[in-house]
Protein backbone atom coordinates (compact mmCIF):
# COMPACT_ATOMS: atom_id res chain seq x y z
CA UNK A 1 0.00 0.00 0.00
CA UNK A 2 1.64 3.30 -0.88
CA UNK A 3 1.62 5.34 2.05
CA UNK A 4 0.36 8.64 0.18
CA UNK A 5 -3.09 6.31 -0.44
CA UNK A 6 -3.51 6.78 3.15
CA UNK A 7 -3.04 10.76 3.73
CA UNK A 8 -5.95 12.41 4.88
CA UNK A 9 -7.14 14.24 2.01
CA UNK A 10 -5.92 18.10 2.78
CA UNK A 11 -3.38 17.72 5.37
CA UNK A 12 -0.73 18.79 3.25
CA UNK A 13 -2.41 22.72 2.65
CA UNK A 14 -3.07 22.43 6.23
CA UNK A 15 -0.05 21.87 7.48
CA UNK A 16 1.52 24.10 5.27
CA UNK A 17 -1.29 26.96 6.89
CA UNK A 18 -0.14 25.99 9.93
CA UNK A 19 3.68 26.30 9.84
CA UNK A 20 3.41 29.56 7.51
CA UNK A 21 1.53 31.00 10.28
CA UNK A 22 4.26 30.21 13.01
CA UNK A 23 2.29 27.56 14.85
CA UNK A 24 4.86 24.88 16.77
CA UNK A 25 3.84 21.61 15.63
CA UNK A 26 3.91 18.14 17.43
CA UNK A 27 3.12 14.73 16.20
CA UNK A 28 2.61 12.20 18.68
CA UNK A 29 1.84 8.92 17.32
CA UNK A 30 1.82 5.48 18.61
CA UNK A 31 4.03 2.36 17.06
CA UNK A 32 6.83 1.22 15.87
CA UNK A 33 9.73 4.07 15.37
CA UNK A 34 10.75 2.76 11.80
CA UNK A 35 7.67 2.70 10.46
CA UNK A 36 6.49 6.19 11.70
CA UNK A 37 9.25 7.64 10.59
CA UNK A 38 9.28 6.50 6.92
CA UNK A 39 5.45 7.46 7.00
CA UNK A 40 6.47 11.15 7.95
CA UNK A 41 9.42 10.97 5.05
CA UNK A 42 7.59 9.80 2.25
CA UNK A 43 4.55 12.14 2.93
CA UNK A 44 7.16 14.97 3.46
CA UNK A 45 5.40 15.94 6.62
CA UNK A 46 8.42 15.34 8.56
CA UNK A 47 9.39 18.76 7.70
CA UNK A 48 6.23 20.73 9.64
CA UNK A 49 7.19 19.02 13.02
CA UNK A 50 9.16 20.75 15.51
CA UNK A 51 9.26 17.58 17.74
CA UNK A 52 8.17 13.95 16.45
CA UNK A 53 7.00 11.93 19.57
CA UNK A 54 6.75 8.16 19.08
CA UNK A 55 5.36 5.67 22.12
CA UNK A 56 7.86 3.15 21.12
CA UNK A 57 10.71 5.56 21.48
CA UNK A 58 9.28 7.24 25.02
CA UNK A 59 7.97 4.14 26.90
CA UNK A 60 4.35 5.51 26.77
CA UNK A 61 1.56 5.14 24.44
CA UNK A 62 -1.48 6.97 23.98
CA UNK A 63 -4.02 7.15 25.83
CA UNK A 64 -1.54 7.01 29.05
CA UNK A 65 -1.00 10.53 30.49
CA UNK A 66 2.74 9.97 30.76
CA UNK A 67 2.51 9.93 26.95
CA UNK A 68 0.83 13.81 26.92
CA UNK A 69 2.55 15.07 29.92
CA UNK A 70 5.89 14.25 27.72
CA UNK A 71 4.82 16.82 25.09
CA UNK A 72 3.67 19.17 27.31
CA UNK A 73 7.05 18.98 28.99
CA UNK A 74 8.89 20.14 26.09
CA UNK A 75 7.54 23.62 26.16
CA UNK A 76 7.69 24.63 29.78
CA UNK A 77 6.82 28.29 29.22
CA UNK A 78 3.67 26.90 27.73
CA UNK A 79 0.50 26.97 30.04
CA UNK A 80 -1.84 23.70 29.25
CA UNK A 81 -4.26 26.66 27.37
CA UNK A 82 -1.74 26.65 24.66
CA UNK A 83 -2.11 23.09 23.62
CA UNK A 84 -4.49 21.62 21.05
CA UNK A 85 -4.60 17.78 20.59
CA UNK A 86 -6.01 17.17 16.94
CA UNK A 87 -6.46 13.65 16.79
CA UNK A 88 -9.16 10.98 14.74
CA UNK A 89 -9.21 8.52 17.53
CA UNK A 90 -11.82 8.57 20.50
CA UNK A 91 -9.96 6.13 22.51
CA UNK A 92 -6.46 7.54 21.98
CA UNK A 93 -6.62 10.78 21.31
CA UNK A 94 -9.21 12.45 22.25
CA UNK A 95 -8.86 10.27 25.66
CA UNK A 96 -5.63 11.07 26.11
CA UNK A 97 -6.49 15.18 26.19
CA UNK A 98 -8.98 14.91 28.05
CA UNK A 99 -6.98 12.88 31.04
CA UNK A 100 -4.39 15.86 31.17
CA UNK A 101 -6.54 18.59 30.85
CA UNK A 102 -5.93 19.47 27.03
CA UNK A 103 -8.01 20.72 24.71
CA UNK A 104 -8.90 18.35 21.83
CA UNK A 105 -10.46 18.74 18.18
CA UNK A 106 -11.60 14.99 17.09
CA UNK A 107 -11.57 14.68 13.13
CA UNK A 108 -14.22 12.75 12.75
CA UNK A 109 -14.52 11.53 9.24
CA UNK A 110 -17.34 8.81 9.87
CA UNK A 111 -19.76 10.66 11.90
CA UNK A 112 -20.24 8.38 14.73
CA UNK A 113 -21.01 9.36 17.94
CA UNK A 114 -18.62 10.30 21.08
CA UNK A 115 -19.97 8.51 24.10
CA UNK A 116 -19.01 8.96 27.64
CA UNK A 117 -17.58 12.30 29.47
CA UNK A 118 -13.92 11.52 28.73
CA UNK A 119 -14.38 10.74 25.49
CA UNK A 120 -16.25 14.34 24.41
CA UNK A 121 -13.70 16.32 22.45
CA UNK A 122 -13.60 20.50 22.82
CA UNK A 123 -14.60 20.43 19.23
CA UNK A 124 -15.69 18.16 16.03
CA UNK A 125 -14.82 18.82 12.60
CA UNK A 126 -15.43 16.22 9.79
CA UNK A 127 -12.59 17.56 7.53
CA UNK A 128 -9.34 18.24 8.35
CA UNK A 129 -9.46 22.26 6.77
CA UNK A 130 -12.20 22.57 8.57
CA UNK A 131 -9.58 23.05 11.61
CA UNK A 132 -8.37 26.22 10.35
CA UNK A 133 -11.73 28.22 11.55
CA UNK A 134 -11.22 25.93 14.94
CA UNK A 135 -8.23 27.79 15.23
CA UNK A 136 -9.21 31.13 14.06
CA UNK A 137 -6.49 32.03 11.11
Amino acid sequence: MNVNDAVIAGAAEVLEALYQKGYQLVVGTNGKTATQYQRLKLTGFYRYFEHIIISEEIGHAKPSQAFFEHIVALYPEQTKDAFLMVGDTLSTDILGAHQVDIASVWLNQSGQQALGKAYQPTYTISNISDLMSVLTI
